[in-house]
């Protein structure tokens, strides 16, 4: 994808991208804490789906909630800024199952939260892992170099 392909998805993107915060839940697993109007969990907390979308070395998690109204949402993780790179790194260890020892093994495990309420969320992430490898085996700077985006929050907090 050239830069203007990929200007135009993360502004549609964008749209779905609700405000959240990374963090570390005490059992190790990571969470995303978002909006208390961005999480809809009704009835016995039922998720639809959730489903990656990769953009290059930026991971989206489109999430669905709810069952009688539905939200979407859509956060991102990018592979070029440390912070999240280590947040994403969380994630891919989740998926490992230590029978094979292999990325995507099982689906990750993370939990999506609110002031109000949460729940733990399952997804495979096969475009996170293979874009996280490559961040492994090619220098970073090569890396941002190729592929940084102005369009991203979290390049963006690179050059700042």
């Amino acid at each position: 994808m050239n830069q203007e392909e990929t200007g135009q998805l993360f502004a549609e993107y964008e749209r779905f991208m609700p405000k959240h915060q990374m963090v570390l839940a005490p059992d190790g697993r990571l969470g995303f804490i978002v909006e208390d109007d961005e999480l809809i969990i009704d009835g016995e907390g039922i998720v639809w789906s959730t489903t990656e979308i990769s953009v290059g070395p930026h991971s989206f998690i489109e999430i669905v909630t709810g069952e009688e109204k539905t939200k979407r949402m859509l956060l991102l993780l990018c592979l070029l800024n440390p912070r999240s790179r280590r947040a994403a790194s969380l994630l891919l260890e989740s998926t490992i199952d230590p029978s094979d020892g292999r990325f995507n093994s099982k689906s990750a495990e993370f939990y999506l939260t609110s002031s109000k309420e949460g729940c733990l969320m399952t997804c495979k992430l096969p475009h996170l892992a293979r874009w996280y490898t490559l961040t492994k085996l090619f220098p970073m700077d090569m890396m941002t170099e190729s592929f940084q985006t102005e369009h991203c929050p979290f390049c963006r907090e690179l050059v700042t």
